[in-house]
């Protein structure tokens, strides 16, 4: 589950995703959020940072920090990135490989 916080200042604005993991045995890593801004004149991705672990039940944040022109006005395509990696039941570690996943979580 993912939630977005836009935190607008006059020339940047800061989308904090906040990330829910849902998925019962399962731990997501390497998460962040991929901003599609070649749609949208006077915007541009500065800086992010990614999300290292969410295990499942748990929360976290990850940002983007986009600088743009301070009259631009628009909506964002976004795409959550992750890898998910499954945990073994009797012993809750998780597997060492994963599957990197792309799913769009909408626009912002």
């Amino acid at each position: 589950m993912v939630r977005c916080v836009k935190h607008i200042f006059p020339e940047h604005i800061v989308f904090q995703f906040n990330c829910t993991n849902t998925i019962v045995e399962q731990q997501l890593v390497n998460v962040s959020v991929l901003m599609d801004c070649s749609e949208m004149e006077g915007f541009f991705e500065e800086s992010s940072i990614d999300l290292p672990i969410v295990p499942y039940n748990s929360a976290g944040q990850t940002y983007v920090c986009v600088a743009r022109d301070a009259s631009c006005l628009g909506k964002i395509p976004c795409t959550l990135k992750f890898t998910v990696r499954e945990i073994d039941p009797s012993t809750g570690e998780a597997e060492e490989e994963g599957n990197k996943m792309d799913q769009s979580c909408g626009i912002c």
